[in-house]
């Protein structure tokens, strides 16, 4: 009672006051220091200091960077060796040609989905109480993550790739092969966005690995190679449209077997009009019937690639503004 009464609380009121009325340029606080937009320092200091944490967390994170590094040139390797040189001029071994690559793509999308879930369940409570105090906004977190990952991407599909692609007899055209690379690429950036976004969206390390088990088991299910696409039934197919293997697995088809004229490559299949006999047909003729693929939907499916990871990493950037799974 005495103090607010008192000549000191009303000094005291006066400068709170003045204190509040006062920004950038007011010489209280320098214009590069005040707060933008809510935020303790404009976007350029945010995505500088966020590139240079995300920069030291992946440097830091050799068991996630370093080994999934190895792991992928061992795979390669040592599929490479046990599919070294397929013969697709025979029916057994161009399905082998088809099978090689479908397993390439699912292990590699599966190693980088699940890699990402534990170093971004380590990061989210961080992020939690650097949201809370208007550290980062929740798009630059989100976008710098996803630039960061980029170089690291490219550098493990470009191992997985130069030791694998000429081994298993993929073609030997530049034009095929960069196809290829960009493929896998926007693939696994799929995969990695996904998982990213179950961690971001679910409540724990634990339901986002189930969910991300569940989709793998599915995409796997309906990608259009344990069950070709002609044969789906028509209420099914809309799950061969939502599934990101199924697009990247059309297009590397195409990519490798697409070929029209004369000069064309041919196989022996077993002629189902003359049951104990075979016949040659055109490569792209048997693999486009048999698996359904579209050469047209080529470069379509690396667009539809594009836009999955687009679609999840917009919901993971909801996510981090708007979503908190904090217990206390």
């Amino acid at each position: 009672i005495h103090y607010r009464h008192s000549a000191l609380f009303e000094a005291t009121q006066r400068e709170l006051e003045q204190l509040q009325g006062m920004g950038a340029g007011d010489g209280i606080l320098p214009a590069h220091e005040a707060a933008l937009d809510g935020y303790a320092a404009s976007a350029r200091v945010q995505i500088q200091q966020l590139a240079k944490r995300f920069w030291l967390t992946y440097w830091r994170s050799p068991h996630y960077n370093y080994n999934r590094a190895v792991v992928v040139f061992l795979v390669a390797l040592f599929q490479g060796l046990a599919y070294l040189r397929v013969d697709t001029a025979v029916q057994t071994g161009l399905f082998t040609a088809c099978s090689v690559q479908y397993q390439a793509l699912l292990f590699l999308g599966v190693v980088n989905m699940s890699a990402i879930l534990s170093i971004v369940a380590q990061e989210r409570p961080v992020f939690y109480r650097e949201r809370a105090v208007k550290m980062y906004a929740a798009y630059w977190y989100s976008l710098v993550h996803f630039f960061v990952e980029i170089p690291y991407q490219m550098v493990n599909t470009f191992i997985f790739l130069f030791t694998w692609y000429w081994m298993v007899g993929m073609r030997s055209h530049p034009g095929s092969f960069l196809f290829w690379w960009a493929a896998l690429l926007l693939y696994n950036f799929t995969l990695h966005c996904f998982g990213v976004m179950a961690v971001v969206l679910l409540p724990d390390a634990q339901t986002a690995a189930t969910v991300c088990n569940v989709a793998k088991l599915l995409w796997s299910l309906f990608a259009g190679f344990m069950i070709p696409f002609p044969q789906f039934p028509v209420y099914w197919r809309f799950m061969y449209y939502l599934d990101p293997l199924a697009w990247v697995f059309q297009s590397v088809l195409a990519s490798q077997f697409y070929c029209e004229g004369s000069g064309c490559p041919l196989v022996w299949i077993l002629d189902p009009t003359a049951p104990g006999t075979r016949r040659q047909v055109p490569v792209w003729e048997y693999i486009g019937g048999y698996f359904g693929v579209n050469p047209e939907r080529m470069w379509a499916g690396l667009g539809v690639l594009l836009g999955m990871s687009l679609f999840c990493r917009a919901l993971t950037t909801l996510g981090l503004q708007f979503v908190s799974h904090q217990k206390r």
